[in-house]
């Protein structure tokens, strides 16, 4: 029945849908929205004849179709989920039943907020990630970008997360599910995921563009922890740190300094 749609995951379909949910619903007041670019308006169609009852329309001015499940008592079997309103930076996992759920509903997620033709999938929420990386043993490390964008010409520091599913598990997610997003669906070469991981763990030039730091705010870091501690927060190397502070002129504790405080490692 429609209504009841979301009270058990006990299918693949009903895995896949609740991550996409994860990734790109909505939770309002007394209904449920997902949202997809108007390239996948047939993909929506079908989406849409997953349910018994439906409605779409094109937002105006977004460019966007979107999908309202009207109905309190999916919002409400939904949140019992975890798919709670400004989901954001507070999901986690869902309790599921078996391996292959999982696998549908990460592919769910990743066809929300997953990069094309990466295995790489991005959230707000690290503790979800790091439930993903313990399940699924991923050797990748989480990856941590701040962004600071002012937003209606106010201050705005956002933080999100990032990790690599790897060859194998994106390979074993296609092969689960055959009725996800086709623009996403692609199948890895193993040498090709080494490459990425080689990419993610060396020291890369690129972390130039991303290292936005104010000499000030620098200056308080470089007084409170070692610079390695500073290169892991923000997912560059030592020596960029070392550079930075020589070209702001501020000058590091001394060798030595460190090693005679008790220090906690970088959480």
């Amino acid at each position: 029945m429609y209504l009841e749609y979301f009270k058990n995951i006990d299918t693949k379909d009903k895995a896949y849908w609740l991550g996409l949910l994860f990734a790109d619903g909505s939770v309002a007041e007394r209904r449920i929205a997902l949202c997809f670019n108007v390239q996948d308006k047939w993909f929506l169609e079908k989406a849409a004849r997953s349910f018994d009852k439906y409605c779409f329309f094109l937002r105006e001015g977004v460019n966007k179709y979107e999908i309202n499940l009207n109905s309190i008592k999916m919002r409400a079997d939904v949140i019992a989920h975890g798919c709670v309103p400004r989901k954001t930076k507070v999901i986690e996992l869902p309790v599921l039943d078996s391996r292959d759920l999982y696998l549908a509903f990460i592919l769910g997620f990743f066809d929300g907020d997953g990069t094309q033709h990466k295995t790489m999938i991005t959230c707000g929420s690290k503790k979800f990630l790091e439930q993903i990386k313990e399940m699924f043993h991923l050797p990748f490390k989480i990856i941590e970008e701040i962004t600071d964008k002012p937003i209606c010409g106010k201050p705005s520091h956002a933080i999100t997360y990032r990790i690599f599913l790897g060859a194998d598990l994106f390979n074993e997610i296609m092969d689960n599910y055959a009725d996800s997003l086709p623009r996403k669906r692609r199948h890895f070469n193993t040498n090709i995921e080494r490459f990425e991981r080689i990419k993610q763990s060396a020291w890369k030039g690129a972390h130039n563009k991303k290292f936005d730091i104010s000499k000030e705010e620098l200056e308080r870091l470089v007084k409170e922890m070692p610079a390695e501690h500073i290169a892991e927060k923000y997912g560059v190397s030592g020596s960029l740190i070392t550079k930075r502070c020589r070209q702001l002129g501020i000058e590091k504790p001394g060798r030595g300094y460190w090693s005679k405080k008790i220090i906690a490692p970088f959480v």
